[in-house]
């Protein structure tokens, strides 16, 4: 504006940073123009997010002027994070929405993820502070993948998933169906108990197989007289009781 910084006289000195400045130009309708020396300030090690600079200068005259400049440094608030998923059972999912801070810079979109293994894991929305996980095995076991993020300034968020895939066991007895979830790997506690009094006369318990049977003499191949002859559970598995008939 006009006559803002209109001064006496045309001089050099240093502002009160020891930066060189001085007027230059002539006086006109608009005034006099000034320029000032560079004042250069280190950004390193500042944390990635949005920042605002003010800068003021003072003439001789002690007339004064401020600027305002903002700026941004990309980059994740957060740069590791673990996650650990429900245990579930095969055919069933379980998604997770998992923060990572705050990211700065380019948006991020799907495409800047990148899964070390998608057999179990899918991504399946992301914004600048969060991602969703979907957590969908096709088999039993303790699973796991390193979900990264890269934006587009090369900055890098790692995200450790883990979750647990649980073996569905049934026990049929007769018609009579229940079921129970195994760690993978583990034994059964315990299988129903079958009281010898609720039997049909001559039959008897003798223990349980993997697969319906009947046969008129012959035991099945496989058979586990009690719970603690089952060898630990690696999948989804189906026993049944089997009886004997004795006349």
């Amino acid at each position: 504006q006009k006559d803002n910084f209109k001064l006496s006289s045309y001089h050099s000195g240093k502002d009160g940073n020891n930066n060189v400045w001085k007027t230059t130009g002539t006086k006109g309708s608009c005034g006099d123009k000034s320029t000032f020396g560079r004042y250069t300030h280190s950004i390193s090690g500042y944390a990635p997010g949005t920042y605002k600079m003010k800068a003021s200068w003072t003439s001789p005259s002690s007339q004064s002027t401020q600027a305002t400049a903002s700026f941004t440094i990309p980059g994740f608030t957060t740069t590791s994070v673990s996650q650990v998923f429900d245990a579930i059972t095969v055919g069933s999912s379980n998604s997770k929405t998992i923060s990572f801070g705050t990211h700065y810079g380019t948006a991020l979109t799907t495409s800047n993820c990148s899964l070390s293994s998608k057999t179990d894991f899918s991504v399946t929305s992301i914004n600048e502070s969060s991602v969703t996980v979907k957590f969908n095995p096709t088999t039993a076991g303790n699973k796991s993948a390193t979900l990264t993020i890269t934006d587009a300034h090369g900055k890098v968020c790692t995200i450790n998933l883990t979750g647990e895939v649980k073996c569905v066991v049934t026990w049929i007895v007769d018609k009579e169906k229940t079921t129970e979830t195994v760690a993978h790997g583990l034994k059964v506690a315990s299988a129903p108990t079958i009281d010898p009094n609720d039997l049909p006369c001559g039959d008897k318990f003798v223990g349980w197989t993997t697969s319906f049977y009947v046969h008129p003499t012959d035991a099945p191949a496989t058979l586990y007289p009690t719970a603690e002859d089952i060898p630990a559970i690696e999948g989804d598995i189906t026993f049944y009781a089997v009886f004997a008939d004795y006349e």
